[in-house]
């Protein structure tokens, strides 16, 4: 276990899909002044906090001081978001917003297996050419160990934003940080993915969540 008093440093590791757009801006944002107020580090977001920065276990930031903060997100859903997100721009998107395309781009798509597990190993920036390898899973143990994790399982909730900046700032051994007022309301569900979500049946799931196995244990054993 973590000896409190040693973190010095706060670290979001978002991973894309999950949900980490409304954690910066609801969450962590609001509490960024009282973080660095009680000498807390906090690794750079970008300067435009709309704009998500996507993160890897970034070994130059990240040592036994850092309270290391991730979302993880239902592996299916999270699987036809990345699609969505990947495809929108495309001019033949109309014709490739349907289960049978989903369905052949993750089998193309090494990728796409275990993208949450690997996001919390590959130290390179978060590119596609980067999630191509087995996970070790003594090393994704560790790991995993390391970070406190929140669930991403039904629609973001303003309700919870406060609960989860206590959390943090009680982890960081900071006190108890309680702002209700300090909420941006600002939703970003996207309806293409939940849409195309729907149209998958319960056998098209199962093997979107065979294809993610690691990810999918994480986030049952959680749930």
């Amino acid at each position: 276990n973590m000896i409190h008093q040693k973190h010095n440093k706060f670290y979001f590791l978002h991973i894309p899909k999950t949900g980490g757009r409304f954690i910066n801006i609801n969450i962590i944002e609001p509490i960024r002044n009282y973080l660095e107020k009680n000498n807390i580090e906090i690794y750079p977001m970008g300067d435009d906090i709309l704009k998500p920065n996507h993160d890897n276990w970034n070994t130059n930031f990240i040592d036994d001081n850092t309270y290391i903060l991730t979302m993880f997100r239902d592996p299916a859903k999270r699987t036809v978001s990345h699609f969505i997100e990947n495809e929108k721009g495309a001019p033949d998107f109309n014709e490739k917003n349907n289960v049978k395309s989903l369905l052949e781009w993750v089998k193309e798509n090494e990728f796409t297996k275990n993208f949450q597990s690997k996001s919390l190993i590959v130290n390179k920036a978060v590119n596609e050419a980067n999630f191509n390898f087995e996970i070790k899973k003594e090393q994704l143990d560790k790991r995993l160990k390391r970070i406190n994790l929140i669930l991403k399982h039904k629609k973001m909730d303003y309700n919870y934003c406060s609960d989860i900046q206590a959390k943090i700032t009680n982890g960081l051994n900071i006190g108890n940080y309680k702002n209700p007022r300090s909420i941006y309301n600002v939703g970003f569900s996207s309806t293409e993915s939940q849409t195309l979500y729907n149209q998958l049946n319960v056998k098209q799931i199962d093997y979107l969540y065979e294809n993610s196995a690691t990810d999918s244990e994480i986030y049952f054993s959680l749930l």
